[in-house]
């Protein structure tokens, strides 16, 4: 006879898992669930008096701690332990015990535990009936006899299946849980649990094929028509289009979950309450990382004193925050930048890509985010990581739209063939170039959504030698350890409520600013900026600028695009107003080699204006108005 606990899903005649005691998770000896299950010891007992249930609870509520775990494999395997079932088991009955202790009536009636008993019993009657004392001395309450009777009725009701497309539909959807966890249809697509730890897609064939294994031959289930009926019966049933957005946030690592939550980081055992599709294929671990250590300073090395740390700082917490999946709460975009080639970013790609699974990770450049672009957008839905490999050199970004994504608004996209669907963006956004980003938008609120690092060491100026496989050593050496430096960046993220500062970011943003703005640029070549005693007129200042432009082969802007983009920059400290029936701007003037006569017209009347606020006449108050 098989071990019951070592088929497949499919093969299960039920939907809970078959109940072990708590023993057979101290006796690894013990496989058969039927002989494990014959006895009980005092650690499932409803006072919870167990070792386990204790070291579930500080597992649950601990802040992740940098320490060293232990890794059973590298591969997890997609069949379910006999070990993680009755740990599933047991935790299912301790739960309802605890809640039934608290004052829960109705604990003990839920779905979840009415299954697990109904295994229990009819697999281990003297252990149902041990537990079933435990819930009556937990609670006076829970009538023991309408618990009986709840039993049974679940059991006639997997037993008695009507000969309907929904009782079919039914019957498939409750037999392929496992411990309370039901399958889920997501955006017409089934997903159902795989063992204890994870979820997995079925496809529309797998589930007609386990539709018609299960009831095939039986009044209305004998044709494809009938299969294809009840599998659409068995997505209505299931459908909860937000079962993975409302996913906790964190990173499935093989048998360990890292939770974020309330601004910290905890560990918990990996389980399908944490509803993963998939999980990386190590556990972090504090190791030393000689090599990627010796790359990072290379490749940041600066002759600028504090900006190699500022950068490598940084790179932590944005490999923390994708690694994580939380790097769309800070609303920034990463653009590495290197104006030579071959100054290590993409190597740097490649070894912190291996923090994200390559299931959650897409390449969608923000040049297809503008209008009509719902089916670009809609591959971003659920994913963690964006990366754009190259931006291309005279391409426009789209401002409107990258703001929508970045800030977190509503989404619609669409795939082929499906209707559209409403989504929030959830993953980091890295871009990599070679040049200065083209928009159409300077806007304080378009400038704030970037995080700009660079890459200034070239093997191709330095005439270094290329090493490609040094990020495949990386990876294979010192994954780990690297993991762990992203938990400590995004450790130090969170406690900060923000990415760090860094003197290249501002240095780059600076440069960025000047060449893609021409008002900027204007104010940087031909301005001087201060009090408000330094002041020119609005007219003198665009007729000034529109020459300017001129002599430099740029495109000027109107005047009240200009007026608007000197008042909204907060850096610049510029503001607008009426001095004796002229508009000035307040806080700028003219470089005395640009254009001398603009800025000495102002001194006479701005004097009489203000030489002396104590003694304001009527008529001088009404010769300054700010607006």
């Amino acid at each position: 006879m098989n071990n019951p606990d070592t088929r497949d899903i499919d093969d299960l005649d039920c939907a809970p898992p078959t109940v072990a005691a708590p023993s057979d998770l101290l006796n690894p000896e013990c496989t058969n669930s039927e002989d494990a299950a014959t006895t009980i010891t005092s650690e499932a007992q409803g006072d919870c008096r167990g070792t386990d249930a204790e070291a579930l609870t500080t597992d649950l509520s601990e802040e992740f701690e940098l320490e060293e775990m232990t890794v059973d494999g590298a591969v997890l395997s997609s069949q379910e332990p006999v070990e993680d079932r009755a740990m599933t088991s047991k935790r299912v009955i301790e739960e309802t015990l605890q809640k039934a202790a608290q004052g829960d009536c109705g604990a003990a009636f839920e779905e979840a535990p009415l299954m697990v008993f109904l295994a229990l019993r009819d697999n281990n009657y003297p252990e149902w009936m041990r537990v079933r004392a435990q819930i009556k001395n937990a609670s006076k309450d829970i009538s023991v006899v309408k618990l009986d009777r709840a039993i049974a009725r679940l059991g006639l009701r997997q037993r008695e299946i009507q000969p309907t497309h929904y009782s079919y539909a039914a019957d498939v959807w409750r037999k392929m849980a496992v411990a309370g966890h039901f399958p889920v249809a997501v955006h017409g697509v089934l997903y159902r649990p795989r063992g204890s730890q994870l979820w997995e897609e079925m496809s529309s064939g797998q589930l007609q094929a386990k539709i018609a294994k299960e009831h095939d031959g039986k009044s209305n289930c004998s044709r494809q028509e009938d299969y294809f009926s009840i599998a659409k019966v068995v997505l209505s049933i299931a459908e909860k289009p937000n079962f993975f957005d409302e996913a906790p946030e964190g990173v499935g690592c093989l048998r360990t979950f890292y939770r974020v939550q309330n601004g910290t980081i905890h560990k918990e055992p990996l389980s399908l309450r944490h509803r993963q599709l998939q999980v990386l294929g190590f556990e972090p671990e504090n190791i030393d990382t000689p090599l990627y250590d010796a790359f990072r300073a290379e490749t940041f090395e600066s002759p600028r004193e504090g900006e190699e740390a500022d950068q490598i700082r940084l790179l932590d917490e944005f490999a923390g925050a994708a690694m994580l999946g939380i790097g769309h709460r800070f609303q920034k975009a990463f653009v590495w930048m290197d104006p030579y080639g071959r100054a290590g970013k993409g190597a740097m790609q490649q070894i912190l890509g291996r923090l994200v699974h390559a299931d959650l990770t897409t390449a969608i450049s923000p040049l297809n985010w503008g209008r009509g672009s719902e089916y670009y957008i809609a591959s971003l839905a659920s994913m963690r990581l964006n990366v754009v490999g190259e931006l291309p050199e005279n391409a426009v970004i789209p401002a409107a739209e990258f703001k929508s994504v970045l800030g977190g608004d509503l989404l619609t996209g669409r795939m082929p063939g499906e209707p559209p669907f409403a989504f929030r963006n959830r993953a980091t956004h890295l871009m990599m170039t070679n040049h200065a980003i083209k928009a159409n938008e300077h806007s304080e609120a378009f400038y704030a959504r970037w995080k700009l690092m660079e890459f200034p060491n070239s093997r191709l100026k330095s005439g270094k030698p290329l090493d490609p496989s040094l990020p495949t050593r990386i990876v294979d050496q010192e994954l780990a350890g690297i993991a762990y430096k992203a938990l400590e960046g995004a450790k130090r993220l969170l406690s900060q409520n923000g990415f760090s500062e860094s003197r290249v970011h501002d240095r780059l943003m600076a440069q960025w600013r000047v060449s893609a703005n021409s008002v900027q640029e204007f104010v940087s070549e031909a301005c001087e900026l201060g009090a408000d005693q330094l002041r020119i007129r609005r007219s003198a200042f665009y007729k000034t600028y529109v020459q300017w432009c001129k002599d430099n082969g740029r495109v000027a802007i109107s005047n009240a695009r200009v007026k608007e983009m000197l008042t909204h920059n907060l850096k610049m400290g510029i503001r607008a107003s009426v001095l004796d029936g002229h508009e000035v701007y307040r806080g700028i003037r003219l470089k005395p080699e640009v254009a001398p006569e603009f800025n000495s017209d102002l001194d006479r009347l701005d004097d009489m204006a203000q030489s002396d606020p104590l003694q304001t006449t009527p008529e001088t108050a009404l010769a300054t108005v700010d607006f």
